[in-house]
């Protein structure tokens, strides 16, 4: 019975060292304060219960089968206190964590609107630029069009001249 009650003695030992491992994590990660005072609270009920458990351990150890359980029944308040307080920081993590993802989804929509009236925006921008381009090569090649008919006329001009100028010499 002592080898039994001696591995029983470790392993609440090792899962205590876990507990207030995991609660010193959750104070130096966390930002809420109505977790930080759930942790406070979590951590001093966890000690509570740790420092019962050690009594109840004395008692188990020395044989005292009564005053062991009248132990554990006086550590129990401790443990479901510690649970009340562990199930309220999770009810507050998992709100935080929908709120985050809430967020996380409006801020991703908004980009989405933004990067879609960018884009919009850059095609309007293009057809206009596009537009004006292609009036400007229609009104060139108007120009030079009317350039070519003037030219044309300019060297039949020139033509009617140089007969004249013939005609005449």
């Amino acid at each position: 019975d002592t080898v039994v009650m001696t591995a029983e003695v470790e392993a609440i030992g090792q899962s205590v060292g876990r507990l207030s491992t995991a609660i010193a994590g959750i104070e130096q990660i966390d930002t809420h304060d109505e977790v930080a005072v759930k942790t406070r609270g979590l951590n001093t009920a966890v000690a509570a219960w740790a420092a019962q458990w050690e009594q109840t351990r004395k008692l188990a150890t020395a044989f005292d089968a009564m005053g062991a359980s009248d132990s554990t029944e006086a550590g129990r308040m401790s443990g479901d206190t510690a649970r009340t307080l562990a199930v309220a920081i999770q009810a507050i993590e998992e709100q935080a964590f929908t709120d985050d993802r809430s967020r996380a989804a409006t801020v991703y929509a908004s980009a989405r609107v933004i990067l879609g009236a960018s884009l919009l925006i850059t095609a309007l921008f293009a057809i206009g630029i596009c537009l004006f381009v292609r009036r400007s090569v229609k009104t060139l090649a108007d120009s030079a069009g009317q350039l070519r008919h003037g030219a044309d006329e300019v060297l039949e001009t020139a033509r009617q001249v140089a007969r004249a100028a013939q005609q005449l010499s």
